[in-house]
């Protein structure tokens, strides 16, 4: 409230809670300005409604775009355990990837369960959700994989890692239990911020490849994609939460998938840079224009051309390039990361195809652990069948 004195006048309180004093007093002017300040008030609600809706709808973006490219990765081993099932055994896989995926899963999961029990923030909720797929999906693809691992060297490369993974998990719990729960989340958020970034620098041996080899052939496009459009937005949800262990890491993973991308566009065979047919790659089509323009450019009577000209021909050139650049890499982007989820979204449902309950409850015929479902088939054609799959 306010309070207006007149000369010898005593403050009065009011119901309005203002304290008006004696006759003498101007009151219309303190009534005017309360209206003034209402109307400006209400503008500035409205103008905060409206930031406020806006950073809701990029923030909803962000966490889709983080999600969806959590559970696209999640999903991808999916090819993989339906060959191994197959054949019968792991065949030339190795178990480390399977083992990464799961256990990083389980790491952000328990410490985004950790975090929201103890600070009740629901960015945290976000990520548990992100995780939680990954968590299932991993004890299924670890557990087929154990099933059907017929090399014993394997099998115990398998076993030591469960072990190791078995110990850190132990580590987790006791800190969680022992610990202040400000200290434990911060140690939680510390392992799985360095192993995500040790998860994150093991394709640096592959980028040394390429630049020996100048060939993209042993890199997984589709998936560098996903993994550096997931790494943007989980490092934008990393800032919006003013989490350090999630926003170092993806911070990592952007550079070295950006890498990725930049060497899949350079050294790809089949990609837009080395398209021969100008008419399948507008974009490609107009690179390779520009540089036969700066080219000719070049030459001896192009220097003869004024300063002015050719401070506006460079702007334009070096606009245009970055234009067609960007709109490539762009494009690229989209077109593999869509192409990912197509393709793994297909597996999901020739694995769901295979896992009817007729097809579960068959027995295997003759003794080839074969799956195959029929139960009065030839025994050479059964062994035929089995070798060719192998």
């Amino acid at each position: 409230g306010t309070a207006a004195h007149g000369a010898g006048s005593t403050p009065v309180a009011t119901g309005n809670g203002t304290a008006a004093s004696g006759a003498n007093d101007q009151v219309a002017p303190a009534s005017a300005a309360p209206a003034a300040a209402g109307a400006t008030v209400a503008d500035v609600v409205a103008a905060e409604k409206d930031m406020l809706h806006h950073r809701l709808d990029l923030e909803w973006i962000v966490k889709t775009i983080a999600k969806l490219s959590n559970i696209l990765l999640q999903l991808s081993p999916i090819r993989m355990m339906r060959e191994i099932r197959q054949a019968g055994s792991t065949l030339a896989y190795d178990p480390l990837p399977t083992f990464t995926m799961a256990f990083g899963s389980v790491l952000w999961f328990f410490y985004a369960s950790l975090g929201l029990s103890c600070t009740g923030e629901p960015a945290f909720g976000d990520i548990m959700e992100a995780y939680v797929l990954g968590v299932v999906l991993g004890a299924v693809y670890v557990a087929t994989f154990a099933r059907h691992c017929r090399d014993p060297d394997m099998g115990s490369q398998l076993a030591s890692l469960l072990r190791a993974g078995g110990c850190v998990l132990v580590f987790e719990v006791l800190c969680a239990v022992v610990l202040p729960h400000t200290t434990a989340i911060r140690i939680l958020g510390a392992l799985c911020a360095i192993f995500s970034i040790i998860v994150t620098a093991s394709p640096l041996v592959v980028i040394e490849d390429v630049f020996r080899t100048q060939s993209v052939s042993m890199m997984q496009t589709d998936t560098v994609i996903v993994c550096f459009c997931g790494s943007c937005a989980w490092t934008a949800m990393g800032f919006m939460m003013h989490d350090i262990n999630i926003a170092l890491p993806n911070c990592f993973a952007i550079a070295i998938s950006g890498i990725q991308v930049h060497l899949i566009l350079k050294f790809s065979d089949t990609g837009m840079w080395k398209s021969h047919n100008s008419k399948d790659d507008c974009s490609s089509s107009l690179i390779r224009g520009l540089r036969q323009e700066r080219a000719e450019g070049s030459g001896p009577d192009h220097a003869t051309t004024g300063m002015g000209s050719n401070f506006e021909a460079s702007v334009y050139k070096q606009a245009k390039v970055f234009t067609l650049l960007a709109w490539a890499h762009g494009r690229f982007v989209v077109t593999s990361y869509l192409h990912f989820a197509t393709t793994t979204i297909g597996e999901v449902c020739k694995w769901i195809v295979e896992l009817e309950p007729g097809k579960l409850r068959s027995k295997p015929c003759y003794g080839c652990k074969l799956p195959c479902g029929r139960t009065g088939a030839d025994p050479g054609t059964e062994l035929g069948e089995r070798s060719g799959l192998i």
